[in-house]
């Protein structure tokens, strides 16, 4: 429901400045020109609160390549928003660099595994518990990110190796 409240102001966007705008409920994302994105910046801080809508400058990221990085910073200062070269999460998902993206897809795998380590502990004494957790819970959250997030296969070996040698036997 929340998005479909939105659309006003997405449209209302659209006048304000030449941007490709992507939203998901109230996540907002915009690609264009740098003066451009800063028209659709301000132009969404003002429209927004009109609408409900008050985005959150810390917490909002534009990403640029290395040779844009100064104009960007000049052009975006004093709005509050981070400038970033090296990449970002949106939605869940990494977007930049090769090396940001397979920091990032490592350090989500490290977290799976920690997870799925405290499951085999659990699986133990309470295994059809720890299998409904796994496929609903665990499992879910994998299949979100494979679908949105190109996962290179020997990313996964450990992952692959603590489900076939400590969990199924658990």
């Amino acid at each position: 429901l929340y998005a479909v409240a939105s659309v006003p102001l997405i449209e209302e966007l659209d006048d304000v400045a030449t941007v490709y705008q992507l939203w998901y409920a109230d996540d907002a994302s915009a690609l264009g020109s740098l003066n451009q994105l800063r028209k659709w910046w301000d132009g969404i801080a003002t429209i927004g609160k009109h609408y409900g809508y008050f985005p959150n400058a810390s917490k909002s990221v534009l990403l640029v390549k290395e040779e844009s990085y100064e104009r960007a910073s000049k052009v975006f200062e004093g709005s509050g928003i981070v400038v970033r070269t090296d990449g970002v999460r949106l939605l869940g998902s990494p977007i930049g660099s090769k090396s940001f993206v397979d920091g990032f897809i490592k350090d989500t795998v490290d977290k799976w595994l920690l997870d799925l380590k405290a499951l085999c502990t659990f699986a133990e004494s309470q295994p059809q518990a720890a299998y409904a957790a796994f496929t609903h819970g665990l499992f879910s959250r994998w299949t979100y990110f494979f679908r949105s997030c190109d996962v290179p296969p020997d990313h996964l070996i450990a992952l692959d190796e603590m489900i076939r040698l400590k969990f199924i036997p658990a």
